[in-house]
């Protein structure tokens, strides 16, 4: 289990991350417990299968309540419940990329 020791707050949610987010400031957190969302790295090898949906392509799978991304030459994406992004690869360029689509 990874230990998130870095605390940042972007888009009126508080973000917990196991990796430094540079992109991101530090800033005081806000009080409510269910805008929470940790930032997790590992490696996507690890992740547990999904049934993925019709609509997914070969690079977005949508599944229920996940959604993940594979962006070539970068790394994996996964975004879990609502309350979770899991990174796999090159973790700060896939964070970039992942605010830039909010």
């Amino acid at each position: 289990m990874s230990t998130l020791n870095f605390q940042y707050q972007a888009f009126g949610f508080n973000l917990a991350s196991d990796i430094p987010l540079p992109e991101l400031s530090e800033k005081l957190l806000i009080a409510k417990e269910q805008n929470s969302i940790s930032v997790v790295s590992g490696n996507y090898e690890n992740w547990p299968s999904i049934e993925v949906s019709p609509h997914s392509t070969q690079c977005l799978q949508l599944a229920a309540n996940e959604w993940r991304l594979a962006l070539e030459s970068i790394g994996w994406f996964r975004a879990a419940a609502g309350e979770q992004v899991l990174l796999s690869g090159k973790c700060s360029t896939l964070l970039k990329i992942s605010f830039m689509l909010c």
